[in-house]
């Protein structure tokens, strides 16, 4: 009887021992906060990742954009040529028929003085206009005051007054040849014919004042600016 009771005893231990003992939920809920915690930090640290990857590239897209409008000012300021340097002038200013003959193409050469000869893209928009007015007012000139000047002239009057047209016809050529060569310069087309017509006018007219070096030249008046 005593062994049976001893036996039964040693069961019940042993049936305790084997057993699994039950987890313990403090340490669970611990862990699992835990867990929690460093799942909520991981995705934390990926929408900062992230967020700071789109602000990477939406600065490198406003850079772009900035300094494709750069580009786009540069063109268009390259476009319009440099800072304009001539003004606009009247006729009895820019006249150079009034003296004597001789040196007809440094004179009007001289009513552009300032500009960049040696790069003409870069002769402003504005200057390109009063160069063109220079052609005009002289043109003007020439039909309403030269031509019925001449008409009516007689002896050395006569003489002065054709020796006047013809620098005054420097002056014209000078500011024609000048425009086309601008444009063209700017890469604008222009007329190869037109260019060398317009070239050979003025080398004539030149030929004619050197022809006549030395002898008075009369000038007209009329009103009118470049």
């Amino acid at each position: 009887m005593r062994f049976s009771i001893t036996l039964l005893a040693f069961i019940l231990i042993a049936l305790v021992l084997a057993s699994p003992l039950p987890a313990n939920k403090d340490s669970v809920d611990k862990d699992s906060e835990q867990n929690g915690k460093s799942s909520s930090k991981s995705s934390s640290d990926s929408a900062s990742a992230s967020a700071s990857d789109n602000s990477d590239k939406n600065d490198k897209s406003d850079k772009s954009d900035k300094s494709g409008k750069k580009g786009s000012k540069s063109k268009a300021a390259a476009s319009d040529g440099g800072a304009s340097v001539l003004s606009s002038q009247s006729y009895s200013d820019l006249q150079i028929s009034d003296g004597k003959a001789g040196s007809a193409e440094q004179e009007a050469a001289a009513k552009f003085q300032g500009l960049d000869k040696g790069d003409l893209s870069k002769v402003s928009d504005a200057d390109v206009k009063l160069i063109k007015g220079i052609h005009d007012v002289a043109e003007k000139a020439e039909v309403e005051a030269f031509n019925p000047a001449i008409e009516k002239a007689t002896g050395d009057d006569l003489k002065a007054m054709k020796i006047g047209k013809t620098k005054n016809k420097v002056l014209k050529t000078s500011a024609t040849v000048l425009a086309l060569e601008i444009q063209e310069a700017k890469g604008q087309k222009v007329d190869p014919a037109k260019m060398a017509k317009e070239k050979a006018k003025k080398a004539k007219n030149i030929s004619l004042d050197k022809a006549a070096a030395g002898q008075a030249s009369k000038g007209v008046t009329i009103d009118g600016t470049s």
